[in-house]
């Protein structure tokens, strides 16, 4: 008996989850909500985590970007992306001794640095000393660029030292203009500058 059109169930057309659909249309709060959904049923996805954490930065969702950078680092530790990404989330948070505090935790993981890791590593050094930076803590982010020279690489250290002193050079030239004594100390900032511009380089071998 050959089965006749009533008896044939056809099939279900099959159409993208909500969240995708939202997240088209930028929808960006339901396609959220319907991400968390999904993470009811499968906590363990790490393409579900990966996307709510773009749309939490997207969102400025920095709370919930946390929350889902630490899943995701709780699923694959051994990965240094997801520390580095914990680390700007907290950052972002404006946690920042939480940030440095999750950058020292990685690298105590590490016994040594492979070749191939050691750009990628120097990066989080300069990294965290942006951190100490903009947390004010100033003495903490010189000490820690001290300490790190010898695992910086590529000339960056140069281009810090660089840049601390053309930021000393303005400061001390604005003070000089606005208390009238450009004309008495001008010379001497200048050649104050330029001295420390070459121990930078004298110290540093890019």
């Amino acid at each position: 008996m050959h089965p006749t059109h009533d008896t044939i169930t056809p099939p279900l057309p099959t159409h993208p989850p909500n969240r995708l659909l939202y997240r088209s249309d930028r929808n960006y709060d339901e396609a959220i909500k319907c991400y968390k959904n999904a993470l009811r049923q499968d906590k363990e996805n790490l393409q579900i985590l990966r996307d709510l954490a773009q749309l939490q930065v997207q969102m400025r969702d920095m709370a919930g970007f946390v929350e889902t950078r630490y899943s995701l680092l709780q699923l694959k530790p051994a990965n240094r992306a997801h520390w580095i990404a914990f680390a700007v989330a907290h950052h972002l948070e404006k946690n920042y001794e939480v940030a440095v505090q999750v950058l020292d935790a990685y690298a105590n993981t590490l016994e040594s640095v492979p070749p191939e890791e050691v750009y990628g590593y120097s990066e989080m050094l300069l990294y965290k000393a942006t951190v100490l930076q903009e947390a004010g803590m100033y003495d903490r982010a010189l000490e820690h660029l001290a300490k790190s020279e010898v695992r910086l690489r590529g000339g960056r250290l140069f281009w810090v030292c660089f840049g601390f002193c053309c930021l000393g050079f303005v400061v001390w030239v604005s003070v000089g203009f606005c208390l009238g004594l450009w004309g008495l100390f001008g010379y001497g900032i200048v050649l104050f500058c330029l001295l420390l511009f070459l121990l930078c380089f004298l110290m540093i071998d890019c």
